[in-house]
């Protein structure tokens, strides 16, 4: 089910630099709310399973070819909202370089992570070589980088990621993983695959 955003924007939310869910219909349990639903007495564990997976990520294009332009970042953003939420998931937040995206997702319990990453990829590239003039054979690495999130922790991804333009007007995206697996005591077993 693809949805149609109607929903008025707040001023600090809809951007052309980053995708984010907070000003957009929520799904619960498959029922669509957005801020002017009186959810009341709704009983979210009624007939379903209460599950919260949240997921950070990030991959890059294929090369690390600066192929994805901020101009259309928004709408690739609503597209893997909807190939996400036609999953009984939700992608809460996109943003990144020209060279690679990091998304925030939660986790539909139908499908395991490399399925929800797999449906992804192969939907926006897609989306992109379709829709985007001169992206006809664009592609996105095969690897990518996933980090689970708790509940507690989502706001403060969702504003790491909206970030992320901004952030790479002076970092490169190797800088970037660099600092990252640092800052996370992570480590690489070969830093070339990292770049593949």
């Amino acid at each position: 089910m693809s949805m149609l955003l109607s929903h008025p924007w707040s001023d600090g939310c809809r951007s052309q630099s980053s995708f984010c869910t907070s000003c957009v219909p929520h799904t619960i349990g498959g029922i669509m709310f957005d801020d002017s639903d009186d959810v009341g007495e709704f009983d979210i564990f009624e007939d379903t399973e209460r599950v919260e997976l949240y997921v950070h990520l990030i991959w890059s294009t294929a090369g690390q070819q600066p192929w994805l332009d901020e101009e259309w970042d928004f709408e690739l953003g609503i597209f893997m909202n909807d190939v996400m939420v036609n999953n009984d998931g939700a992608l809460l937040c996109s943003a990144g370089g020209n060279d690679h995206l990091h998304l925030l997702v939660a986790l539909p319990p139908t499908l395991s992570l490399d399925e929800a990453v797999k449906v992804l990829k192969m939907s926006s590239a897609r989306w992109v070589g379709k829709h985007i003039p001169g992206r006809e054979t664009f592609a996105w690495q095969e690897e990518y980088f996933a980090e689970s999130i708790s509940p507690w922790s989502v706001e403060e991804v969702r504003a790491f990621i909206h970030n992320r333009r901004e952030y790479h007007q002076e970092h490169t995206f190797q800088e970037e993983i660099r600092a990252f697996l640092e800052e996370n005591a992570l480590h690489s077993d070969d830093e070339d695959d990292l770049w593949a």
